[in-house]
């Protein structure tokens, strides 16, 4: 039986801003679209928990949002993660709460666990660590019942791993 039923949609967005004041329109330039953030979105049902989830490929960074509670975010994290220049098979990482909840270290958990399978994907040798991201910005909203079930954790990494890949080459073929 799957566990996991799934919508998705991706996007790209642009924005159009012109402003009027008193007779005299002021022009902004419009961005191109090769110049903004990939966006990828996908709305799922596992273990019976409507969940939604989007990512966003910048160049600095990739932001992932999970909310199980209607596109909400209780928390944001920021993990970074760092090579070591001891051991360049060693990653150091870093994982600050910007808003939320400080006191669950479950989501702590799930953006360096995230992040770990990210760059796992990247591979390891120069060229490839030269492309890892190295910052992972995760808003996440868990059910209070079943979120921090230990099937719905694997379950939720797998499908958040399986969007960032379908963005990265999104982004590739572009």
């Amino acid at each position: 039986m799957n566990n996991i039923d799934s919508t998705s949609t991706t996007t790209t967005t642009t924005t159009t801003d012109t402003t009027t004041a008193t007779a005299t329109t002021s022009h902004h330039p419009i961005p191109l679209d090769s110049t903004l953030p990939q966006v990828l979105t996908r709305s799922f049902t596992v273990l019976n928990v409507n969940t939604d989830a989007w990512i966003q490929i910048f160049a600095d960074r990739i932001f992932v949002g999970m909310s199980q509670l209607e596109c909400k975010i209780g928390t944001y994290i920021l993990c970074e993660a760092e090579t070591s220049d001891i051991n360049p098979r060693q990653t150091e990482f870093k994982i600050s709460t910007l808003l939320g909840n400080r006191d669950d270290a479950m989501l702590g958990v799930y953006a360096r666990t995230l992040m770990e399978r990210i760059r796992s994907f990247h591979g390891s040798s120069e060229g490839e660590r030269s492309t890892m991201p190295k910052e992972l910005l995760l808003g996440i909203a868990l059910d209070k019942a079943k979120g921090r079930d230990p099937k719905m954790f694997q379950l939720l990494l797998g499908v958040l791993v399986d969007m960032y890949v379908d963005a990265v080459k999104d982004t590739s073929t572009e």
